[in-house]
């Protein structure tokens, strides 16, 4: 007698058809999923462009204009180099925000501002600006002060420092960073923080005389 062979019902090829068509439409879905996110970015891609051709945007710069130094100091043993010296600083600086577009609004409403000698910070402060508007071309002028009363520093630090103002001009390290958003028409963007690096020579007070602006070179980062 021959073997036995087992009967296969009929639900079994149902159930093997129907996962097969489960999978042949799920490849079909991956295919048109990937299909229609091309689809998206290449549409976003192309607004981009179109947009930055007709807007052509130009970044904000953000600049110290001017500096008043009432109190520029260091006191201290110049003579050891293990011992410390104490610096007293009040910087004032007027900062200009520029927005060079011709179709873009910007607006600011927070400034950081703070001053670092060979690393050291000497001064840092912030403000809110009560979300200030610059308009198309145009250009903003906020006033904001650092001060660092008593920084402790070591006799390296110090005796550059010393020699710096000895010589009517020290050079200091300042970073602006501002909170801002750009409006286009309707169009308002997400608040983002903005960065700008200057490094700065004043000339140190005199004579009761409070000490200046020398020149900024002013770069965003």
């Amino acid at each position: 007698m021959g073997g036995w062979i087992p009967f296969e019902r009929k639900d079994d090829y149902v159930d093997e058809y129907r996962e097969h068509r489960m999978r042949r439409l799920c490849s079909v879905f991956c295919v048109l999923l990937c299909a229609l996110l091309v689809f998206v970015v290449v549409v976003l891609g192309l607004a981009t462009l179109i947009a930055y051709l007709i807007l052509r945007p130009h970044a904000t710069h953000y600049t110290v204009v001017s500096a008043t130094i009432p109190t520029l100091e260091i006191l201290g043993d110049s003579n050891s180099l293990t011992a410390t010296s104490t610096i007293n600083a009040q910087f004032i600086y007027g900062v200009e925000f520029r927005n060079p577009n011709g179709r873009v609004t910007m607006e600011y409403d927070k400034l950081h501002i703070q001053t670092t000698y060979l690393g050291t910070d000497i001064g840092h402060s912030g403000t809110s600006l009560g979300r200030v508007r610059v308009g198309h071309r145009s250009n903003y002028i906020a006033t904001i002060a650092t001060s660092a009363p008593g920084v402790v520093v070591n006799n390296i630090v110090g005796n550059a420092f010393r020699d710096d103002i000895s010589q009517q001009s020290v050079t200091v390290q300042v970073r602006i960073d501002t909170r801002a958003r750009a409006h286009v028409g309707s169009y308002t963007s997400f608040w983002m923080w903005l960065h700008s690096a200057c490094v700065v020579t004043v000339s140190p007070p005199s004579a009761g005389v409070a000490g200046a602006l020398v020149q900024a070179n002013c770069h965003n980062t």
